[in-house]
């Protein structure tokens, strides 16, 4: 029987339970792009023309953020933290928690707008992280659970 990965905050809803996603808000900048093509309507552009473009464009970048998202899954077993990525071609990344050497946060101006930040899992290597959590949502609160994990999965 497989085992379910565990619950790293009260706070994650009931469809989050396998795993946390980044956040919609992580992406959301993305969005504005389009509003460039309106920079076109002093060079003779036809604004409907612009805004079928910039509609089609909005619709196209919404559902690739979404289809994105959904591709990522931050999860953290009782042994081990993982980040899972791809649909067609299936990618998995895990570090047991007697390897990590720091759990760190990171939050940009942007993101505390949206109350989101990333997470960096290091391990002792040449690279400066092994693991980016992007975009999760109560980011601090997330961290500090994984780091009261891995020292329950030391003992």
């Amino acid at each position: 029987m497989k085992k379910k990965p565990e619950m790293i905050l009260d706070k994650i809803s009931e469809e989050e339970k396998e795993g946390l996603h980044p956040s919609f808000f992580q992406c959301l900048s993305v969005l504005v792009l389009p509003f460039t093509l309106f920079l076109l309507l002093p060079f003779g552009a036809r604004l409907f023309f612009v805004g079928i473009f910039f509609f089609y464009l909005e619709i196209c970048f919404w559902v690739f953020i979404r289809f994105y998202i959904t591709t990522i899954h931050y999860v953290a077993w009782p042994d081990r933290i993982e980040k899972r990525t791809g649909i067609f071609e299936r990618r998995s990344k895990s570090i047991p928690f007697d390897q990590i050497t720091e759990i760190s946060c990171k939050q940009t101006i942007y993101q505390k707008i949206f109350k989101i930040g990333d997470i960096f899992i290091e391990t002792a290597g040449g690279k400066e992280f092994q693991i980016c959590w992007a975009g999760v949502k109560y980011h601090e609160q997330v961290a500090k659970t994984l780091f009261a994990m891995k020292k329950g999965a030391g003992k």
